[in-house]
């Protein structure tokens, strides 16, 4: 909502009653304890009593799915379905790919999987909004290979050299001990990218793993 001096204002997100000596209400009693687009499947059912703050966690993940699609109701934790899916919807934005790191973790199927706090959410966007301001990417195995390059912007990234030690020799590195690396080149201008394992038990550097 828009406050008569301009200022946007969080409105309620389904349930209302006032925590005074009287126990005022606005909510019937027998009703739902939230809408029934925006509230978690996990709730359906639940007394108020019962509710716990990951329930206004889940809500405000489908705000700002929301606010980030441009349309008003999403059925269920289904973000990510084709329909519902961000990535699809604005295929050439990467800074869309951080929703993921939010939404992830607040519009899921069981209260278990959902951060349990305002200020666990708090925490994760904390951490999100820088990585956007300075253009970073999301980085995991599975989409390596369509990460636009950091140089020219116009090409991907293809693996040239895997953990192998002549393989990285074959590039002019000579690592020591049980060292290994990951070198990916730009398919358009041949910018390379090494990644360092540090630990050899480990078959991914961290920046290749995939997110949460």
């Amino acid at each position: 909502m828009v406050a008569r001096d301009g200022r946007l204002v969080l409105g309620d997100l389904g349930l209302v009653f006032f925590i005074d000596g009287m126990h005022t209400r606005v909510t019937d009693k027998y009703e739902n304890v939230g809408s029934r687009d925006w509230m978690p499947a996990w709730a359906m059912g639940m007394r108020i009593e019962d509710i716990r703050p990951s329930f206004d966690v889940f809500c405000l993940g489908k705000l700002l799915w929301a606010m980030l699609s441009g349309r008003s109701i999403l059925p269920l934790w289904y973000h990510h379905r084709e329909e519902f899916e961000l990535e699809k919807m604005f295929p050439g934005d990467e800074s869309i790919k951080w929703a993921r790191q939010i939404l992830d973790r607040c519009i899921v199927e069981e209260e278990k999987d959902c951060l349990q706090t305002a200020a666990d959410l708090l925490e994760i966007i904390n951490k999100v909004l820088p990585a956007i301001k300075c253009h970073a990417q999301v980085v995991s195995e599975e989409n390596a290979v369509f990460r636009r390059c950091e140089v020219c912007g116009l090409g991907s990234y293809n693996r040239i050299a895997n953990e192998s030690i002549s393989d990285i020799r074959n590039f002019g590195l000579n690592p020591m001990g049980s060292r290994t690396f990951k070198l990916f080149s730009c398919s358009h201008c041949g910018h390379v990218q090494i990644f360092h394992i540090a630990d050899p038990k480990n078959s991914r550097p961290n920046a290749w793993r995939s997110p949460g």
